[in-house]
């Protein structure tokens, strides 16, 4: 793949399925989560999508090769300004 063919993109419902299956090749490692199911659309768009958080697709062409975002780890007010950060390949 050239590097020409790398794009970055905001993630949108037709893409949820896809999430989904690289969040839970991920979760199958082991080493990815807590959690022991994959995000569904609803989950990731409230958790990545909404308020102080930034969710990014990376796409060669029409696939897409993995994700990454950023939100706040916390709404108590000791975290504040306290990110988690995911990225998922």
């Amino acid at each position: 793949m050239s590097q020409a063919n790398l794009s970055f993109r905001t993630p949108t419902p037709a893409d949820g399925e896809q999430i989904a299956q690289i969040h839970k090749m991920g979760l199958d490692t082991g080493h990815a989560s807590y959690r022991e199911t994959a995000l569904t659309w609803p989950e990731f768009e409230t958790n990545y999508l909404t308020g102080r958080s930034l969710a990014l697709l990376a796409c060669a062409d029409d696939t897409i090769l993995g994700w990454a975002s950023i939100a706040p780890s916390s709404p108590r007010a000791v975290y504040a300004g306290v990110g988690e950060i995911s990225i998922y390949l």
